[in-house]
């Protein structure tokens, strides 16, 4: 149940709007971040690195990596991690293991019911999740599986939001 707003530039790795990092057994749920998120590598619109969990959550801001790993809501997933039911929507620039919501994804991870926006993201690819229109990221419907009567909305012509 946690936002930020502000941008974020390192120059290192391991950066995220939100969490530079999310530990083993650790969860972020219910979550967001809008701020432009530059580093070099483990970079993600939300998180870096990602060994935990990630729920409920997305990220809109621009996402730059000079380095490997740069993904629109997760730079590098792994360690059995897992995202579900969420999305990114920011643009994303980076070198290796680029993706729209995930920019590397270990073996033992798994990414289920989450997208990126393909174009305003400006990837075709990313290491999880699903890539959609902006027209089809704006329809309810893209959405399966998601709770949009206790945890999300959507209004006309806009992305998803928590409630």
């Amino acid at each position: 149940n946690s936002y930020a707003t502000g941008s974020v530039t390192s120059t290192g790795s391991q950066v995220g709007g939100l969490a530079g990092m999310v530990q083993t057994s650790s969860t972020i749920t219910n979550s967001y971040a809008t701020g432009a998120v530059t580093g070099i590598s483990q970079v993600g619109g939300l998180v870096g690195l990602a060994y935990g969990s990630i729920t409920h959550s997305y990220a809109t801001g621009r996402v730059t990596g000079t380095g490997d790993y740069t993904g629109g809501l997760v730079g590098r997933a792994d360690r059995s991690s897992t995202i579900s039911n969420s999305y990114a929507t920011g643009e994303v620039t980076g070198s290796d293991y680029t993706g729209g919501l995930v920019g590397f994804a270990g073996k033992s991870s798994r990414v289920t019911n989450s997208y990126w926006d393909t174009e305003t993201t400006g990837q075709t690819k990313s290491a999880g999740g699903t890539g959609k229109t902006t027209e089809e990221m704006k329809n309810k419907d893209t959405y399966e599986g998601w709770d949009f009567e206790s945890t999300w909305q959507i209004n006309e012509d806009s992305y998803p939001t928590l409630r």
